[in-house]
This record gives structure tokens, sequence and C-alpha cells, in this order.
């Protein structure tokens, strides 16, 4: 197996709905969407499943530690080190975009609770608005007017992640990504996210919420590459499903992980098809 096809395995395993929706991508960049999707997922999944704190920071360390070596042209033994900075270099993707990712990342192995939006998108910045960016960068699509929509999916994303996982983000983590002057609004706190209580109205604004930038970002679509906007827009698409199936749920985000079946993909993605005939 080689860097490139074990990327692509990273990411069929662990990001469906964007695995979905990469295979639309011409070659080119549906191989650097797997390095970069994989350079991602190995370093969040040391900082998410690793149980042992300790262990949990020195294998951050030590992933960083050879990230330098990457960048600086030595050899890594990382599959998706090595596929992602030959992206990296092809695509001029800004180191800033890339050492934005890390420190949220870094964050995730200090920071629990966020008191306000504020802190909560100081975060996002790292783990959700550079992902937008540099794949922005990725499709040829990086302008200054496309910016504020990459932004406006990304938070989207994130805010339906966080709401997803709920329940794993403290039970397995022990943080909780929901702001507490919200939380407070609604005249709960963290110890009812702690104790699996949040009322209806709470789950719909923060849906809502969310809704608003995944309409947002739809509006930047006219400032995508042509041959990535098929894709993106059914990424956008297949993951705000994730919101209609908490809605079904009746916004019981602890009964269980929501998520689309391959049936409900289908039909999402001809939905998208049929959209983006008409209006592209």
């Amino acid at each position: 197996m080689n860097d490139w096809q074990y990327c692509k395995k990273v990411q069929k395993k662990h990001g469906k709905a964007y695995y979905f929706a990469t295979r639309f991508f011409p070659k080119r960049i549906r191989l650097a969407t797997y390095a970069f999707y994989a350079w991602v997922r190995k370093l969040d999944d040391i900082v998410d499943e690793t149980e042992n704190k300790i262990k949990a920071k020195e294998d951050f360390e030590s992933w960083i530690a050879d990230w330098r070596k990457a960048e600086k042209g030595e050899s890594v033994a990382r599959p998706e080190m090595r596929a992602f900075i030959k992206v990296a270099k092809k695509w001029k993707i800004k180191k800033e975009f890339t050492e934005s990712f890390i420190k949220s990342m870094q964050m995730d192995l200090e920071k629990k609770s966020y008191k306000n939006m504020k802190e909560l998108e100081d975060y996002m910045y790292g783990s959700a608005t550079v992902i937008g960016l540099i794949m922005l960068q990725i499709t040829g699509s990086l302008t200054e007017e496309a910016k504020p929509y990459a932004k406006a999916l990304g938070e989207a994303m994130q805010l339906t992640n966080f709401l997803r996982d709920t329940k794993d983000d403290h039970q397995k983590r022990g943080r909780i990504y929901i702001p507490e002057d919200e939380l407070k609004k609604y005249e709960l706190d963290l110890e009812d996210v702690k104790n699996q209580r949040m009322c209806r109205p709470f789950v719909k604004f923060k849906i809502d919420q969310a809704r608003i930038l995944f309409n947002k970002s739809r509006d930047g679509i006219k400032f995508i590459h042509p041959k990535a906007k098929f894709p993106i827009l059914l990424s956008s698409n297949l993951y705000e499903a994730i919101l209609d199936e908490i809605e079904k749920q009746d916004y019981d985000v602890f009964r269980k992980r929501a998520k689309t079946n391959i049936f409900q993909k289908i039909i999402i993605t001809f939905k998208t098809y049929l959209w983006y005939r008409k209006n592209m």
C-alpha cells in the first residue's frame, strides 16, 4: 500500500461523508484531499483517542517533531506526512494555516470548556476555518472573495460536530464545546451537559446557528473553481443532513450519534446534482 492509498483508507474509514463527496473531485484534487484529511485525522486522533493524557502529550510532541522534519525535507516514517508534505509544497499551503491547526489541537490537550463564543471561535479558527482555507488552496479557489464563505462552512461543520458528539466529547475526552454563556441563557450550565440534560429549545438554537452558516457558505459556491463546486456543495449538504437526523431524534443528542446511511447519501447526492445543474 503506497502513501496515497493509505490516506484514502484513513478517510474512507473515519470520514464517510467527506469520503463520499471527495470521490467527485478530479483525481489530482481527490488525492490531495485524501492526504490532507489523513494528516489532520492522525493528529486529531492522538489528541482525541489516547486515553492516557501523559501519553497523548508525548505522542503529540513526537508527531510534531516528525512534521518539522518533513517540513525540512527529511525522511519520516508516517505516510500521512509523506503524502501531505508533497501536497503542501505543490499547492504552496500557507504555513500559517497548518500552524493554526496544530495550535488548536494543542488546545484540546489543555482546555476543557469555553466561556463564550469568542473563545470557541479562536479554537475553531484552527480546527475548522483553516481546513476550509487549505481546501480552497487545493482546489485553486483561494481568493479574498471566497474566504468568508470557507470560514462559514468550516464553522458550520464544526458546530454540527460539536452537537453530534456532545456525549462522546464529554464522556471520552472530558471536553465541552458549548459556550457557557449560551447555556446560561437557557438556564443551563456545564453540569447539565455532563449529566446529559439539554433542553429542546437550546438544541434547536444550536441547530439554527449552524444552518445560518451552512446557508451563508452556499452563497460562496460561485467563487469556487468549477471542477470543485459540486463536491464542496455535496459535502456541505451531506454534513447538514446530520442536523436533520438530530431533529428526527427530537433534538436529543444524547440518545445516539446522529448520522446518515448510504441510501440517504445517495438521495442527497441526486438532489444536490439537480440543484447544481439548475443553478450553476
